[in-house]
């Protein structure tokens, strides 16, 4: 039998209850899931679904990761919400691939763990999933009989206690973009995993930084002190975009904006002064009408220990976010959010600042 895998949590419960109702059944599980997105997504899914299926010893392939052919199933229907036509037709796509699976491999039968899945229809998934079996002369396998009941009533209790138990990773969204839109937007919340940061940098809350967790926790599972998973609540950060500017019309200036500097409106900066700081030993550029700070170059060097050359390489191979913290505890305290920017070289020419920014409360991994 081929199993369609989505997720690790609704896999390892999913494969159980399979095993135990199929004994002796052999059982190949095919991780193919176009919809997912961004691909760091996708890969942390897979990731995660290749320990489940170690775990019960069970093989694993990957099918392509087509994207473009769920954006084109999902055209004209991006504003539905879940268990819409939009996602009638992520089945289509996600099972006619699985059911080819199958017929290439020989197997007799196949079926999906979105049969698991709180957030799916599974009337939906049964009518298509049973409509390609048929015009593939398969078998789809819906786990409504006496030796499977069909275990909705009590299924999120035991997803999560399963995922809890075995550390695995819980996604907080479907998978596909338009749901994580549609999903943000009715929490008043922006999609962070769709943001791809504007330097090169692992970022709280992010997609890159689960993923790292992870890993870490895999590589440590057979430690005798190996650490343990948690979750906990964070205010983090992002920078959509910003800049410097000699005038409103004219080209931006080379800068470097540090994390946690708060929005701003195109404001004008026309009493620019700097002071050597004692304090820090360095020159620090401020205005007396507006909160935002201004470093040199050569004083991010100096307070950082560094060597950069110019601001390309600085924005090409920048500062972690948490040594940016760093810099902006030391300049201006840690609980600041007023706007540090780097530039080249001191200015005493007005300047105009822009900075949109947003502040988010968000549940991370951590280990313990």
């Amino acid at each position: 039998m081929l199993i369609h895998i989505c997720c690790s949590v609704d896999n390892l419960y999913f494969l159980k209850k399979a095993k135990e109702a199929f004994v002796g059944e052999k059982m190949i599980g095919f991780f193919y899931n176009p919809n997912i997105h961004p691909y760091s997504e996708y890969l942390l899914r897979l990731e995660d679904v290749k320990r489940t299926c170690e775990m019960l010893e069970i093989e694993l392939l990957e099918g392509d990761y087509e994207l473009e052919k769920f954006l084109d199933k999902a055209k004209g229907k991006e504003l539905l919400g879940e268990k819409s036509e939009r996602c009638f037709e992520c089945f289509d796509l996600r099972l006619e691939a699985s059911a080819l699976k199958a017929f290439e491999l020989g197997e007799e039968k196949f079926t999906t763990t979105l049969l698991t899945s709180p957030k799916k229809d599974p009337n939906q998934l049964i009518a298509k999933g049973q409509h390609i079996a048929q015009r593939h002369n398969l078998e789809f396998v819906v786990f409504r009989n006496d030796n499977f009941e069909h275990f909705k009533s009590e299924l999120d209790l035991n997803l999560q206690a399963l995922a809890r138990e075995n550390e695995l990773y819980r996604q907080n969204y479907c998978g596909c973009q338009f749901a994580l839109k549609i999903q943000k937007e009715s929490q008043n919340r922006s999609p962070f995993e769709l943001y791809s940061p504007l330097k090169r940098q692992i970022l709280p809350a992010s997609i890159e930084e689960r993923t790292q967790v992870f890993r870490t926790l895999d590589a440590a599972k057979k430690d005798a002190n190996k650490p343990f998973l948690a979750q906990k609540t964070i205010a983090t950060y992002r920078l959509l975009n910003g800049g410097v500017w000699l005038s409103k019309n004219s080209n931006p200036l080379s800068c470097y904006i540090l994390a946690r500097s708060k929005s701003k409106a195109k404001v004008r900066i026309n009493d620019l002064r700097w002071v050597f700081s004692q304090r820090l030993s360095v020159l620090v550029g401020y205005s007396q009408r507006d909160e935002t700070l201004f470093l040199t170059l050569e004083g991010l060097n100096t307070l950082m220990a560094k060597n950069y050359d110019n601001l390309k390489e600085l924005n090409l191979n920048p500062l972690s976010y948490e040594e940016e913290l760093s810099l902006r505890a030391l300049v201006s305290g840690s609980e600041s959010i007023n706007p540090i920017i780097v530039l080249e070289e001191r200015t005493e020419k007005t300047l105009f600042v822009e900075i949109k920014s947003v502040f988010q409360e968000e549940k991370v991994f951590y280990l313990l």
